[in-house]
């Protein structure tokens, strides 16, 4: 029950038109993670699909970045490492930002400067942030041992670490 699903609302493209997304779906409030929770706290780390699954049995396709920070908010989990193919968020420039707040989150999508799926992982990541995730990363997935560092000790040198807004404020 940890992929309950709806369908996603319809989306607004870029020339104007609204497309109805079809079989994509968001994950919904009453998801049962109980069998995560056990399992992650024997030890195991278990790999989910981000396969949804509607009150009514049909099966959507959940973004993986969206499910994650769902599903590690339901948990109440510590971390959460988003990878990417990008070392953490960049700036106009191309150069990593170290921490960004939600609001900073927000401009990044809302500027243009995150396009495409770092526009998921941000919503994900801020998600995760509103629903009491501690410590929220986004890495580069190619990096092995980054991706490493981050799950085990945090935001290693060339990452991003999302954080509240109140949270950016005080380290000004």
């Amino acid at each position: 029950g940890c992929g309950r699903s709806e369908a996603a609302p319809p989306h607004a493209a870029v020339d104007g038109r609204i497309v109805d997304l079809g079989r994509v779906g968001i994950p919904v409030g009453s998801a049962d993670v109980s069998v995560l929770a056990t399992l992650t706290t024997a030890g195991f780390v278990p790999v989910v699909a981000s396969i949804g699954l509607g009150a009514d049995g049909r099966l959507f396709n959940v973004n993986a970045d969206t499910f994650a920070g769902h599903v590690a908010a339901r948990l109440g989990a510590r971390r959460l490492v988003i990878a990417g193919t990008t070392p953490g968020v960049l700036d106009e420039a191309g150069a990593t930002i170290p921490v960004v707040d939600v609001d900073g989150a927000a401009r990044l999508i809302g500027g243009g400067t995150a396009t495409a799926g770092m526009i998921a992982k941000l919503r994900a990541c801020t998600d995760a942030l509103a629903g009491g995730v501690g410590d929220v990363l986004i890495v580069n997935g190619g990096d092995a041992a980054t991706l490493e560092a981050a799950a085990a000790d945090g935001a290693p040198p060339g990452t991003t670490r999302l954080v509240p807004a109140t949270a950016a404020a005080g380290r000004a």
